[in-house]
């Protein structure tokens, strides 16, 4: 299997459990909403970065865009 799917099995599986820790910790607050999207953006740049990791640098031409919109959004 390739190295990319089992990372990417590996956030998708730790996902549920980091947004449950998330609503325990800060219950129904703004708080929540904000660690909510910051957690979203730590994963799709950890995932970008693990494949320019693995990969040659010129991904790094789709991953600092791409991971810079999702910050912006």
């Amino acid at each position: 299997m390739s190295d990319h799917l089992i990372f990417l099995g590996a956030l998708i599986i730790s996902f549920p459990a980091a947004l449950y820790i998330i609503y325990k910790v800060f219950g129904d607050s703004i708080l929540r909403t904000i660690m909510n999207l910051t957690l979203v953006l730590t994963y799709f740049t950890s995932f970008v970065s693990y494949v320019v990791g693995h990969s040659s640098l010129i991904n790094m031409l789709w991953s600092f865009p791409s991971a810079f919109g999702v910050g912006v959004i």
